[in-house]
């Protein structure tokens, strides 16, 4: 999948299979923090990290549909509202990011374009999760 990149610290699953409040709240901290430091010091490593976090609350956003099958995933009806959430929030965090930093002192145009097919594809999940 799009959105499976590998993650370092990437946070456990409970026992349900969900995060919970704490461990959401922890990643979208972590999120505004690379955020700020690309804002304020346009490292383009930072941004690799930044989209890194991203994809892994993507990932998170989207529960295997079975046990047996881990790389079977559930559609976009079946998230939960929390899931769409992270979806949202990390979809505006990273059209945010992407709109701070594409200035003619801050080339990301190589990231941005690596990343287009990725960004349609948030962008339909958040607008059929809406529906």
């Amino acid at each position: 999948m799009y959105w499976m990149l590998p993650v370092l610290n990437a946070p456990k699953r409970n026992q349900n299979k969900t995060l919970n409040q704490e461990q959401i709240d922890k990643l979208f901290r972590e999120i505004e923090l690379l955020g700020e430091e690309i804002i304020a010091h346009r490292k383009k490593d930072d941004f690799r990290s930044f989209l890194r976090a991203v994809h892994t609350l993507a990932d998170w956003a989207v529960q295997p549909a079975d046990q047996d099958d881990p790389n079977g995933y559930l559609e976009v009806d079946a998230y939960a509202p929390v899931q769409r959430r992270i979806v949202e929030r990390s979809l505006n965090r990273l059209k945010n990011c992407i709109n701070q930093t594409s200035d003619n002192n801050f080339e990301l145009s190589d990231l941005v374009d690596t990343t287009q097919g990725d960004l349609a594809r948030l962008v339909s999940l958040k607008i059929k999760s809406s529906n």
